[in-house]
């Protein structure tokens, strides 16, 4: 196969596999951050008031070019919409420190290997490959902090996904295959937190 046919079929399915990345993640985030909320009255009242403390370092300056002065950024205050804008980052990172979502599962299982991943550093892992895209959609290179774990091509081959239906992944390129593997990760993860926010109440 010529070089640059095979060059066209790759950006081709990193096309496809970058779009369908960047949706599923789009879907995770929300429900993060619907689990999340749903959790925050069922926590203990020394985490709620942490929780509180955070939110209010949120208010910092602003420039106001128009008028030339500096004021600080409002934050409103309403009880049950209080937690909705934290970042999917901001809540892994406050749950692995207080555990406030105890409902979240500990590990995932490798699909290759006899070991677990965490269930929030995978998600971490997720969050650092989509900034990574955000800001290098043409040439990332990946590193162990933004891949779960790279799968070999027999495994994205057997993947049942019908956005690469009649796609060869075995001409992805390395970043390709990291965000593909990534990508059935967070199906996996996904299909847990959807479970978890059905009996979250």
């Amino acid at each position: 196969m010529e070089s640059e046919k095979v060059t066209d079929i790759q950006l081709r399915i990193k096309a496809v596999v970058i779009y369908n990345f960047l949706v599923l993640y789009t879907d995770l985030e929300k429900v993060v951050k619907d689990i999340f909320s749903k959790s925050v009255p069922r926590v203990d009242i020394n985490s709620k008031y942490l929780l509180y403390f955070y939110y209010g370092g949120r208010i910092g300056t602003r420039y106001e070019y128009m008028d030339e002065t500096i004021k600080l950024r409002e934050v409103a205050f309403k009880e049950n919409e209080l937690f909705k804008d934290y970042t999917i980052n901001e809540i892994i990172r406050i749950d692995r420190k207080r555990v406030l979502l105890t409902n979240f599962p500990e590990n995932i299982a490798s699909l290759q290997r006899k070991i677990t991943f965490s269930f929030k550093d995978s998600i971490l892992k997720l969050i650092k490959m989509r900034n990574r895209l955000a800001h290098e959609l043409c040439e990332c290179h990946f590193e162990e902090a933004q891949i779960i774990e790279i799968l070999s091509d027999d495994y994205l081959k057997k993947a049942n996904y019908r956005f690469i239906e009649g796609l060869d992944l075995t001409l992805a390129d390395d970043m390709t295959k990291a965000i593909f593997s990534n990508y059935i990760y967070m199906d996996i993860i996904k299909n847990e937190l959807d479970k978890i926010n059905d009996t979250t109440y």
